[in-house]
């Protein structure tokens, strides 16, 4: 499965490398060669995600791969096999695609039995929201600003015969999951009343370890040992460092993000 995975995730990096050197004035006379060639390598990406995807049925049907490890496979598949669709002006089918990709992701995220799990899958899901929404606008579609009334209207008409037998896989998720681990569920944040959602997988990590030093600073302060509870108070302005350095560098990088996105319309 991992060198499957590596096939499609090569050939798809390259379509994007050809892709951008499409739009490189610098490369004007050969653009259309470039793009052609892209197409081509996202085409390739496509065909090796289908065959992880019916390599990861096959597995799931011999008892060899959790459902949940099928669904992952099967959002990645559609998410790939949609951008391309998209990338032809095939926004129906891209629609149907990518919206049933984040409903299950959705529901994945919901599910998750910790919160860096909850966090991938919301991450994913992000990342795909503006897709789905420009599908839609392109589509004439109304309320196309509203992505998760669009996943549920195309999720209803679409998930079974793109994902067959999804409710019993969704549905298989409690069996496999067992007991959430209690270490690893972030407890909620709140600023000023308001609860603030965790996004990002590196932030839950790292203030899944601020929580963790809290927990055990309340556990030093009810044995009342002095020496103790200073280590406690250095273990949590420790992991505090942490995870303000790591919320720094996300903002940095966002803002490099949102940087290059409005430099490509312009």
């Amino acid at each position: 499965m991992h060198l499957l995975l590596l096939e499609s995730e090569r050939a798809w990096a390259h379509s994007q490398d050809l892709a951008a050197q499409s739009l490189q004035p610098s490369n004007s006379t050969r653009a259309a060669s470039l793009r052609h060639s892209a197409t081509g390598r996202f085409r390739r990406a496509v065909h090796w995600a289908t065959q992880l995807l019916s390599l990861a049925q096959a597995l799931h049907a011999s008892t060899r791969l959790s459902s949940e490890h099928l669904l992952q496979v099967y959002v990645y598949t559609l998410v790939l096999n949609g951008r391309l669709l998209r990338s032809k002006d095939d926004f129906d089918d891209a629609l149907a695609q990518l919206g049933v990709a984040r409903g299950v992701l959705d529901v994945l995220a919901h599910k998750a039995r910790t919160s860096r799990a909850q966090a991938l899958y919301v991450l994913f899901g992000d990342e795909i929201g503006p897709e789905i929404r420009y599908c839609a606008h392109e589509m004439g579609r109304e309320r196309a600003y509203d992505v998760d009334v669009i996943v549920g209207q195309v999720t209803k008409s679409s998930r079974e015969r793109l994902v067959p037998g999804c409710d019993e896989l969704l549905g298989d998720l409690a069996k496999e999951g067992g007991a959430a681990e209690t270490k690893k569920v972030l407890a909620e944040l709140t600023w000023e009343g308001q609860p603030v959602p965790v996004r990002n997988p590196e932030l839950v990590d790292v203030l899944l370890k601020v929580q963790e030093a809290e927990a055990k600073l309340d556990g030093e302060k009810k044995e009342k040992s002095s020496k103790k509870g200073v280590a406690a108070y250095d273990a949590i302005l420790s992991a505090l460092s942490d995870a303000e350095e790591v919320a720094r560098k996300l903002v940095e990088v966002q803002q490099v993000r949102n940087h290059l996105s409005v430099s490509t319309i312009h």
